[in-house]
């Protein structure tokens, strides 16, 4: 059933319909992140780009995964369409908010994970990048990781450019081109 459902999920993404609002679910994070929820049991956790139904928060809580999800999409009010989709039934852990400017306090999170929202929105502008790599930083505990996916942020900024900023704010950086993006503050 995994198999079938990571099939239709990559059917989805190819089609357009995950970047661009499709689901992200357990099966997703697991493969392109490498999260397995059961490893975050009892942690707090910070889904940036949560999606407009939560699906993957449900399902983290249910295995005891403390996660807020956030969005800036949020801010603009519950849609009808919103509402069939059940954004409502989960809509005490979604914080309107952008990752740029993090509305939590200084090591809140002991993970964050960011799988096909942000770098993808950002405007090509290094100062966007240094912002949101900030923030992201400031808010994980130490010890805490974060994973970000993909990696390669906008086309129109150079793969030099990601890795100086990278490098630039923790040592603690992976960066591998076209995949994933890992954060470890010490």
């Amino acid at each position: 059933m995994e198999g079938m459902e990571l099939n239709q999920s990559r059917r989805n993404h190819e089609q357009g319909s995950f970047a661009f609002g499709g689901e992200r679910n357990e099966i997703m994070y697991k493969h392109y992140l490498g999260i397995d929820l059961d490893s975050l049991k009892g942690k707090t956790v910070l889904n940036i780009g949560g999606g407009p139904t939560g699906k993957f928060e449900k399902e983290a809580r249910k295995k005891g995964v403390n996660m807020i999800s956030i969005s800036p999409d949020y801010k603009w009010g519950v849609s009808d369409t919103m509402k069939k989709q059940g954004f409502l039934e989960n809509q005490t852990t979604q914080v309107a908010a952008r990752v740029q400017e993090l509305p939590f306090p200084d090591e809140t999170f002991d993970c964050e994970l960011a799988l096909y929202s942000v770098p993808m929105y950002l405007p090509p502008i290094e100062e966007e990048y240094i912002k949101y790599l900030k923030e992201i930083t400031r808010t994980l505990k130490h010890g805490g990781t974060a994973y970000i996916y993909p990696g390669h942020f906008n086309s129109e900024l150079k793969p030099e450019a990601v890795r100086r900023i990278l490098k630039s704010l923790s040592p603690e950086v992976t960066y591998s081109g076209t995949g994933l993006v890992t954060i470890n503050r010490k």
